[in-house]
């Protein structure tokens, strides 16, 4: 169990959390014991943040965040009772108030993981492969996007996309404007629409009518002036492949590339989140390979 001992503060297999627990937080078989942990505790850092007090402090008592390292789980709900008035319990109260908590915060683990599987099952096609190209060294940014679609339908002959261009500062709420978008080939684009500050929307009419199991190819080109140091995929429906390069050329190498994989999207673009890094390559290109991207969660590189 998650609570044991020292919490996610322990060193303990990472099969003893159980598939439960690594399910909900987005881990992958290809994922590191280091990469498995920081994503469980990311997932249970937010959800227990979720939660009303006292079982807020109390799922956090419990998991070992706000508490020192070394703190077992017993001394961690002993400690907390004297600092919430409302837990002033003996100790078989306290345990029952931990089990009542991390209840409501397995429900709502559980309600994100149906809604996850619900857009998924529900999605008119899913990405195969996914293949883009950042190039930096050059005086205006370019992303090239090579994707592999599978129709879950028959007759679909029109998806829907978006790019989201966040500006390097803020307050820019006219930076999309600066946007090209080329389809280089499988299609055409028919509708553009601005649906946020940063979120440009298109619908891309497919050069054929697919059926039901049939792939496709599509393939565009993306300019921006300059854009914000890193970028990610964020699908709204799955993709079983992310392949990843982004040029920054020989003398412009940032010091540092993180590896945002399986985020929440207000996370993807925060520097301080611990995460795996990545290193450049003597012409100044890094590669990552993403593989079972989950809806709605961000996927990709991020660099100093």
């Amino acid at each position: 169990m998650l609570r044991k001992g020292f919490g996610v503060n322990g060193s303990q297999p990472i099969d003893e959390f159980g598939p439960g627990v690594r399910l909900v937080s987005g881990a992958i078989e290809s994922d590191t014991e280091w990469q498995t942990r920081q994503k469980i505790r990311a997932t249970f850092d937010r959800l227990s943040d979720g939660l009303t007090e006292p079982y807020r402090a109390v799922a956090r008592a419990a998991l070992g965040f706000d508490a020192p390292p070394s703190a077992r789980y017993t001394e961690r709900l002993v400690a907390l009772a004297p600092r919430v008035p409302a837990l002033n319990l003996s100790q078989r109260s306290l345990q029952r108030r931990s089990d009542e908590a991390l209840r409501l915060l397995a429900e709502r683990a559980l309600a994100e993981q149906r809604a996850e599987v619900a857009a998924r099952n529900q999605a008119p096609w899913h990405t195969t492969v996914l293949r883009t190209r950042v190039l930096l060294d050059q005086p205006e940014v370019e992303a090239i996007e090579t994707r592999r679609i599978t129709s879950h339908v028959s007759g679909l002959d029109v998806i829907r996309h978006s790019l989201t261009v966040a500006p390097p500062g803020t307050g820019d709420r006219g930076f999309v404007g600066g946007l090209r978008l080329r389809v280089l080939s499988g299609g055409e684009v028919t509708a553009t629409r601005r649906v946020a500050a940063t979120r440009v929307e298109f619908d891309l009419r497919l050069s054929r009518v697919l059926d039901a199991d049939e792939e496709h190819d599509i393939e565009f080109m993306v300019g921006v002036p300059v854009m914000s140091p890193y970028y990610v995929c964020t699908p709204a429906y799955p993709c079983e492949l992310f392949d990843l390069r982004v040029r920054f050329g020989r003398s412009r190498g940032p010091s540092r590339v993180q590896v945002v994989d399986g985020a929440f999207a207000h996370e993807a673009a925060d520097p301080t989140v611990h995460r795996a890094t990545v290193v450049l390559d003597p012409v100044g290109e890094v590669r990552h390979v993403f593989r079972d991207l989950a809806p709605y969660r961000s996927y990709g590189l991020l660099w100093a």
